[in-house]
Order: structure tokens, then C-alpha cells, then sequence
């Protein structure tokens, strides 16, 4: 119950896209933005408590293009397709990673904010492949390279088509 709480004290929308010097990047973030998509906020270490370092946005539904591909034969028990829950939960296990990538980069390049766009595919089998990082603000860091490390190498739970496209936006936010 207490964590409930504390999740629901660290809602935070989204705000009006900022436009950056990418009409590709601003555009794609006004794509996620229109369906509703609400990025996860990142804050460096000097937020303001317990889960005020790594903020979620109000909705928790992430946006997956799936793309035609051969048929797969249907697995007893699994679901067709990865639920946008498990999609959650799983994101929410990796977010302070993500924050130990944006805290070492802020540190080491100065580079203190900015948004990025985090687009994966996920395998029948839950792995994760294609990764890409949009960040303009970040393009010139490590910040990509690292996130798309640590991406990679999630799992999802497993069904029975995967899922061929995820974009999720980030929002990292320091002082």
C-alpha cells in the first residue's frame, strides 16, 4: 500500500514538447505524445525523496507498432502478444540503471537535461533487439551507448508473437 502511495505522489505529466534542432526527434516525440504515450522522468540524485529520483508519467501504456512477419506457431499458455503490463513492470525493474547512466553522463559532460526516445524490439522469447536512443540532447554523450547497453540485455515476458517495435520517451531532468 505504501508503495502505491509513493507512486502515485510521484506522477508527473508531461510537458508541451520542446522543440529541439531534429525535426525527425520532434516529430516522433508529438507521434508518442498524441497517443497518449507519457514518458518516464529521470532525476539526478538531487530530487526530492525516497522516489523522487525516477518519476512515471500519469499514463503507463507504451506505444508497440507490430509489423507483419511469418507466422508463428501458438504456444499453449502464453499470450499472444507481451501485455503492456508486463512491458511496464519491466521497465520499471531497469529504471535505476537507466539513472546511473544519465547521473555519469550529467557528471562527466556537463550535459544536465533533455529527452530521449527509446525505440527496441522484443523477441517471441522476451529478449530484446534493434535498440535505438533518439536524443539530441544527449547525441554528443555516452548517454545512448549506455541506455542501449543496458536495454539489449532486458528480457520480457515471453509470447507468442513478440512485439516487432517499442518506443518509449525518457525525460531526464538535473540540476
Amino acid at each position: 500500500m505504501l508503495g502505491a502511495a509513493l507512486l502515485l505522489a510521484c506522477r508527473k505529466e508531461i510537458p508541451a514538447p520542446t522543440p529541439t534542432n531534429d525535426p525527425h526527434f520532434d516529430t516522433a516525440w508529438a507521434v508518442l505524445a498524441e497517443k497518449g504515450v507519457e514518458a518516464f522522468y529521470v532525476e539526478d540524485d538531487r530530487g526530492d525523496g525516497l522516489m523522487g529520483n525516477v518519476r512515471r508519467a500519469k499514463s503507463t501504456v507504451p506505444v508497440a507498432t507490430v509489423h507483419p512477419s511469418a507466422p508463428i506457431p501458438p504456444t499453449p499458455g502464453l499470450p499472444e502478444e507481451t501485455p503492456p503490463e508486463g512491458i511496464q513492470r519491466t521497465i520499471r525493474e531497469n529504471l535505476m540503471g537507466i539513472k546511473a547512466c544519465f547521473l555519469r553522463v550529467s557528471r562527466d559532460s556537463g550535459q544536465k537535461s533533455g529527452k530521449a526516445i527509446v525505440t527496441f524490439a522484443v523477441a517471441p522469447d522476451g529478449k530484446v533487439g534493434n535498440v535505438r536512443v533518439e536524443s539530441p540532447a544527449f547525441g554528443a554523450t555516452a548517454l545512448p551507448g549506455c541506455v542501449s547497453g543496458l536495454v539489449g540485455h532486458w528480457v520480457f515476458p515471453p509470447s507468442q508473437k513478440g512485439e516487432a517495435a517499442i518506443s518509449y520517451p525518457f525525460v531526464f531532468v538535473g540540476s
